[in-house]
């Protein structure tokens, strides 16, 4: 019982547990000295003496439990008034019982196995006022069992060991009270003392019970903006705090609360026990949240895996900027098309896509004719009006899945994946006719345009590198300007595989 003092007496931040260890100290004293003692008023005096502890300690349990739940401090203090008021009341008559005996009947000495003992009779009226001995005990429970039902997993169990360490005394009193033998009665209720102490130490010291209250530990657990999700070693969700709810409200199937179901690698990592980080993105009704997850596998003081906390953030926000730079880096600012670094590096790396799977490629290279006479003529504000109507045009030919891209001032190209020539040809002859139809108005004036378009062809199985396609087709390009512009031509020399 010193020792819980002492070592709440060390961590002074939870006033409950002091006020139990010290309340419950004198109970331990006054009982102590009361065995120890030979004559009837020393006995007596000791006896009340432990009274002290017996009326407060009810106090000091209800002041913890309340305290220690993040009971409102309005239900606190009303209830710590309360209870704070009988004690003193109950104190005050059983040391003045003398004068007025409306608490004891009778107070005698009477020889048992283990020597003499006090034998006190109560009255109707002691017995109800110190009824509430129990009463407040069992309060002092049920507040912290109504706080069990909703505290996290993780402070469940320390809850559980405060709720069995209060409980000893209770315990003790109904045995004491139903089973009234002779072999019980040389035993003081303070005996019950003894485990209650055993597990408040624990929680004390090992599992620093009084360094933050749970009710805070919930508060800051759902304050944070991360998504935090606990889980066990099988991938099952132990607890979450309220801002991941997101995440199951977006899912499909969010009633299983499956994380296999939201990322198949974030589940591996959990399984694996693994520290790391994944990403991934939940589609709802058009609307795409991406979250990235970083996993924190956690071992006991044994080293061994009990659980993993996952904290994900919701980076959607980030990758749309991320997206937007890279678009940036990626676009033509006038046209929105790709600028020529852009397109090259896709169509490198379509190549070497479409060579692994057998399939053709496609460039259709074309430039605007005779545009250095539109800038000469109308200025370059009219010539940037006409490559922003070119542009315009093509996007409503290509298809999203094909690569149009801005190769240098008037010259343009596109990449279409695994087409047929003829195919090919009619996309060619539709930009052709789009451009050629197209009439801008600047200034009052009339600004036609037609464009010379060349198509080169990388069949299935040949292995040819960009920069040859992007000869040949520029070859091709050539050759449509000497025919008379305005024209779709083939790059139709013969090429080995």
């Amino acid at each position: 019982m010193f020792f819980l003092l002492y070592s709440t007496l060390k961590d002074r931040k939870n006033h409950g547990i002091i006020l139990i260890a010290l309340t419950a100290s004198l109970w331990v004293l006054g009982s102590f000295a009361e065995i120890i003692s030979a004559q009837f008023e020393f006995k007596l005096f000791w006896r009340n003496f432990t009274q002290i502890g017996v009326c407060f300690l009810p106090v000091a349990m209800l002041y913890f439990s309340t305290e220690y739940a993040g009971t409102s401090k309005k239900v606190r203090t009303a209830w710590m008034i309360t209870v704070s008021i009988i004690a003193f009341t109950a104190l005050t008559l059983i040391w003045t019982d003398q004068q007025h005996n409306l608490m004891r009947t009778s107070v005698m000495l009477t020889e048992s196995s283990s020597g003499m003992i006090l034998k006190i009779k109560p009255t109707i009226f002691g017995m109800i006022l110190m009824s509430y001995v129990s009463a407040s005990h069992l309060l002092s429970e049920i507040f912290l069992i109504t706080f069990l039902k909703t505290a996290l997993p993780n402070i469940k169990k320390k809850i559980f060991l405060i709720i069995a360490a209060l409980g000893f005394p209770v315990i003790y009193i109904i045995i004491k009270s139903f089973f009234s033998t002779p072999f019980l009665q040389n035993f003081p209720i303070a005996i019950s003392f003894i485990p209650m102490t055993f597990l408040l130490v624990r929680g004390v010291v090992s599992s620093s019970l009084s360094s933050i209250s749970p009710i805070a530990l919930s508060e800051i657990f759902n304050a944070i903006d991360e998504l935090i999700i606990i889980t066990d070693p099988y991938g099952r969700i132990l607890d979450m705090n309220e801002s991941a709810g997101e995440l199951f409200t977006l899912s499909e199937g969010s009633e299983s609360k499956n994380i296999l179901k939201l990322d198949s690698h974030w589940y591996d990592l959990i399984l694996g026990h693994n520290e790391g980080q994944s990403e991934f993105v939940i589609s709802k009704n058009d609307d795409d949240k991406a979250y990235r997850v970083v996993v924190h596998p956690l071992n006991n003081n044994r080293n061994r895996y009990i659980c993993s906390i996952s904290i994900l953030r919701n980076i959607s926000e980030e990758r749309r900027i991320r997206h937007n730079l890279i678009s940036r880096a990626e676009t033509d600012g006038l046209t929105g098309c790709l600028n020529k670094s852009a397109f090259e590096a896709e169509a490198e790396r379509i190549i070497n896509v479409q060579m692994l799977k057998g399939q053709s490629l496609a460039l259709i290279m074309f430039d605007l004719d005779h545009f250095k006479k539109v800038n000469d003529s109308f200025g370059h504000a009219a010539g940037d009006i006409v490559l922003k109507a070119l542009s315009a045009n093509v996007k409503k030919i290509v298809k999203a899945e094909d690569r149009f891209g801005r190769l240098g001032g008037e010259e343009f190209g596109v990449l279409i994946e695994n087409k047929e020539r003829q195919v090919v040809s009619d996309i060619a002859e539709r930009i052709r006719k789009a451009v050629e139809g197209m009439d801008i108005h600047f200034e009052d004036k009339m600004i036609k345009s037609s464009v010379s378009i060349g198509c080169a062809l990388i069949e299935p199985g040949q292995n040819i590198e960009y920069q040859s396609l992007f000869k040949e087709a520029d070859l091709a390009l050539y050759e449509a300007k000497n025919q008379g512009r305005n024209v779709v031509y083939w790059y139709s020399v013969q090429r080995g595989n």
